[in-house]
């Protein structure tokens, strides 16, 4: 199994949110995709999901 670390992962931003791709296709992922986000300083989120959808 591949090692994803932060360090090496993709980096994109949106806002004040930083996006690091760790399991995604283009990495070699071939079941799931996800993402470290970072806030900036007092930013607040709604919690995480979990969402697993299949395409045949």
């Amino acid at each position: 199994m591949p090692v994803a670390t932060l360090s090496g992962a993709p980096e994109f931003a949106f806002g004040e949110v930083v996006f690091r791709s760790l399991a995604v296709p283009s990495r070699g992922s071939t079941r799931f995709a996800i993402w470290a986000l970072e806030l900036a300083p007092g930013m607040s989120g709604d919690g995480t999901a979990w969402i697993a959808k299949r395409y045949w």
